[in-house]
């Protein structure tokens, strides 16, 4: 009898638990810090070594936007706090921008969650233009010795590869790099030996952080540029010098273009109006 009485109350018992939710298995709670919310576009580079990306306005989603506006906050609104870029070592890769957005609210889909960016070098800046005037010491290249000159400042510009460097550091660059033949009418023929990248110097720009530019820097050393980051090899097989003399520029000023962020992670941090170059 009492067998009959267990298996007939089993039901009852099995509705019982059902109905207590203390019961009921519940999914793991997400323990990772609450964070905005991202979008990540690709950048597109073309034979010409021009970067492009997609617009995000919902009215023009499909002509490319040239690279160098990304550093121009006018172009953006409000709706996005930083932006991450990464320039792949591999140029047959696609590079990408990861836009961040101030608010949850102000994400459209598809989102990724953040990554967290550490060990940056973060350069101040007063400029609607993130990057137009980076305050510097020194810029040098480097191979077990180290020979540089006092420089003032530089400017960032996507709009172009190539690093411009004063003809001192240049001289002593071509020496080092022997290229084949220096530029004439096209800047890509400046070509060097692909066998040969690992006795290039490093191109150091010593970050200011005392003196008069003191107050647009912090936390910040040196930018390196290596001969990984500043020659790239073509479909071809043709190794390409992306330095040139800051002579050929038309005020002679020192460049940074996107060679001098390729393989690095790089933000531009519209909140605090600075940027930050991974090390």
């Amino acid at each position: 009898m009492f067998p009959n009485i267990i298996f007939a109350a089993l039901p009852l018992l099995a509705r019982a638990t059902y109905l207590d939710d203390s019961l009921l298995q519940k999914p793991l709670q997400d323990s990772r810090p609450h964070s905005r919310p991202e979008r990540v576009v690709p950048l597109t580079l073309d034979s010409h070594l021009h970067y492009t990306f997609p617009s995000l306005s919902s009215s023009d989603n499909t002509t490319p936007l040239p690279f160098e506006l990304i550093q121009d906050l006018r172009t953006w609104s409000s709706e996005f706090c930083l932006d991450t870029i990464n320039i792949p070592l591999d140029l047959s890769v696609p590079g990408t921008i990861t836009y961040t957005y101030s608010s949850p609210d102000s994400a459209p889909a598809p989102l990724t969650r953040p990554k967290i960016t550490s060990h940056m070098s973060w350069v101040t800046s007063r400029s609607w233009k993130l990057g137009e005037r980076i305050p510097l010491g020194t810029v040098g290249v480097r191979k077990g010795g180290m020979i540089a000159m006092e420089a003032q400042a530089a400017r960032l510009d996507l709009r172009t590869p190539f690093i411009y460097v004063p003809t001192g550091i240049w001289d002593v660059l071509v020496q080092a790099a022997r290229p084949e033949r220096l530029p004439v009418d096209r800047e890509e023929d400046t070509v060097v030996d692909c066998e040969s990248k690992g006795v290039f110097p490093d191109i150091v720009f010593g970050l200011n952080e005392d003196g008069e530019e003191k107050e647009y820097a912090e936390n910040v050393d040196e930018l390196v540029v290596r001969p990984e980051q500043y020659v790239v090899e073509t479909a071809e097989g043709k190794c390409v010098l992306l330095v040139r003399n800051a002579e050929s520029c038309d005020d002679g000023e020192i460049v940074l273009g996107w060679a001098a962020i390729r393989g690095r992670e790089f933000v531009l941090d519209w909140t605090k109006g600075r940027i930050g170059f991974g090390r």
